[in-house]
């Protein structure tokens, strides 16, 4: 289940291994934290295969992200009907800044 934990909080590797080392529980990252990786991860899913495969992951991952923060739900609900590459990745750029 790590996976989904992963997709929920891209920076839980960073958490376990600073846990491992100093016992301590770290912060939650924050939705101004997690947003400004959003883009680049469409931008790499649309190299990496293409810009349609892109929008359903960066859906998918905002889907995930909605549990941690009201703030990501907003985004996808403005975002999950939208299936042109481009004008999604528009919208997402308009809506991040």
């Amino acid at each position: 289940m790590i996976g989904r934990g992963a997709l929920r909080n891209p920076y839980i590797f960073k958490a376990i291994k600073s846990y491992t080392q100093t016992q301590n529980e770290g912060q939650t990252p924050s939705y101004n934290e997690i947003k400004i990786l959003i883009p680049h991860f469409f931008a790499a899913s649309s190299q990496y295969m293409s810009a349609p495969f892109a929008v359903a992951r960066t859906k998918g991952w905002l889907k995930q992200l909605a549990f941690t923060a009201p703030e990501f739900n907003e985004l996808f609900e403005r975002l999950k009907t939208i299936t042109k590459p481009a004008e999604f990745q528009e919208r997402l750029n308009t809506d991040l800044n």
